[in-house]
């Protein structure tokens, strides 16, 4: 959503980039304008999700478009930024955004969970991996946040349970583990 990226990064003094996490060549183009505009980066988080419902019937081209936004974009970016992080001294430190679905599952939605399943593994191989150049691999995995893809509700559901989590509770979390 380029329209709220903008708004966004005026509000906290960031830029915004339009980028299809799906496309390796748009993850390249937006690490090569960050690094431009920004200088070296240090902190990559790789928070893009797309919903996706269903069982053995889901299309494969739903299946195509899950897998590139939930796993894929994680993929892309280590490809284009591990290699320059390998040459660096300093913090490096890449945060994968999964999901509880990543590690249970998600009724009702087999193209999500296995997506997030995979994100988790491909984040502790990454962590195991890379290590000894000093990059820095964390896998978030929360029940449910409050974005468009999970509306706040109350109550009903397994997300419910719980309750949903505030966006930004789940970013001073992140922050205070790194």
């Amino acid at each position: 959503n380029e329209d709220a990226a903008r708004r966004v990064a005026g509000e906290i003094g960031g830029m915004a980039v339009r980028c299809n996490v799906a496309q390796e060549m748009d993850v390249r183009r937006l690490i090569t304008i960050a690094e431009a505009q920004a200088g070296p980066i240090s902190v990559f988080v790789g928070n893009a999700g797309l919903p996706s419902n269903g069982g053995y019937e889901v299309p494969n081209d739903e299946w195509d478009r899950t897998l590139g936004v939930n796993l894929m974009q994680h993929v892309y970016v280590a490809r284009h930024l591990f290699p320059l992080w390998q040459q660096r001294d300093g913090d490096k430190h890449f945060v994968v955004t999964a999901s509880a679905a990543g590690l249970l599952t998600q009724v009702g939605s087999l193209p999500y969970s296995v997506s997030k399943h995979a994100a988790v593994a491909l984040a502790e191989w990454y962590a195991i991996t890379y290590a000894e150049y000093g990059i820095r691999v964390s896998c978030l995995c929360p029940q449910a946040v409050e974005t468009g893809m999970m509306p706040a509700r109350s109550g009903g559901g397994v997300a419910g349970t719980d309750g949903v989590l505030a966006p930004q509770k789940v970013a001073q979390d992140v922050v205070e583990a790194m």
